[in-house]
């Protein structure tokens, strides 16, 4: 995808567009990403990323029309195992008070 958007850039109106969807891939991997016992980063997800072209060949639009996520990551963690990154990049955002979990009512 990079060369493709490398490629397909000649102007600076047009590397505005290539670097809002470079920019997309690590937004998405921060949702579809997780700590595995072997792999601290691996991939639980899977998605399809449309590219759109002009008559002349530049990149000017993406869609991802199909975002699938691993939902046991959700609910069924192994031991020494992580949820999504998205969750702790959160939490590492959030202040004390909003880090605090709420009664149960």
């Amino acid at each position: 995808m990079n060369q493709l958007l490398r490629f397909s850039t000649h102007s600076k109106r047009e590397s505005g567009a290539t670097d809002q969807i470079r920019a997309l891939g690590p937004l998405l991997e921060s949702f579809g990403n997780a700590k595995t016992i072997i792999n601290p980063n691996a991939s639980r997800h899977g998605r399809y990323l449309q590219l759109f072209f002009n008559s002349r060949g530049r990149v000017t639009a993406a869609k991802i029309p199909t975002y699938g996520l691993d939902k046991s990551r959700l609910n069924r963690l192994s031991h020494e195992e992580r949820t999504y990154h998205v969750f702790y990049r959160l939490l590492t955002g959030a202040t004390p008070q909003e880090r605090l979990i709420p009664e149960r009512i």
